[in-house]
């Protein structure tokens, strides 16, 4: 080989060899800005699913209730999105399975939201914070001594006013072979299950 072909065939080799470690720098950038963004994305949920479900168990193990949500208080960034859960157990005394639905209904905020803190009284707020919500308004079949749980979702707005915010949560069951309606299940329901409403507590920062 004459040294002109040696010498073209080295810059040849030098020049795969800058590309393949350009190309191992922008692979590495890449990857690197995609973690970030990835991360970014996986702060805007606070999902307490799992620990919901764990310290529902638990509370219905050790207590008599039988509807409660976990957590029932949370301080929550505006704009972030907040996931956990409502759980059921069935423990009718006729040892049969039963239809059970839910109820979330937003019922005061702090005073510096709406005056006197009653959302009743302030439409814009009540229907705001109802557009937060996100949970299964259909019929849950559970059988005798067995537990199930509805995920709720509550992702206030970014332009959503700081303070305190208040929801009931309510279970009602089909009483007397009613079918039960989450839109009908309210706190003085006759067919409520649990024996009241549950409450969360809410607060923006």
């Amino acid at each position: 080989m004459s040294t002109r072909a040696k010498h073209g065939a080295f810059q040849l080799s030098i020049g795969f060899i800058i590309t393949i470690v350009f190309a191992i720098v922008l692979l590495s950038l890449g990857l690197t800005w995609l973690r970030s963004t990835i991360g970014g994305i996986t702060t805007l949920t606070d999902d307490l699913t799992q620990q919901a479900q764990t310290n529902l168990r638990d509370t219905f193990r050790q207590t008599t209730n039988n509807f409660a949500i976990w957590p029932n208080e949370y301080e929550l960034q505006r704009g972030k999105e907040l996931k956990f859960s409502a759980g059921i157990e069935n423990d009718a005394v006729d040892g049969k399975t039963h239809k059970f639905v839910i109820n979330v209904i937003p019922v005061a905020v702090s005073d510096n939201i709406c005056p006197g803190g009653d959302v009743t009284k302030c439409p814009d707020v009540e229907q705001q914070m109802r557009k937060w919500l996100t949970y299964y308004r259909g019929v849950k079949v559970i059988t005798s001594n067995h537990i199930d749980y509805i995920p709720i979702t509550v992702k206030p707005d970014n332009n959503a006013k700081k303070g305190t915010y208040m929801f009931h949560v309510v279970c009602c069951y089909d009483m007397d072979g009613k079918e039960p309606s989450a839109d009908n299940c309210l706190p003085d329901s006759e067919n409520i299950w649990g024996g009241s409403a549950q409450t969360l507590v809410l607060s923006l920062v």
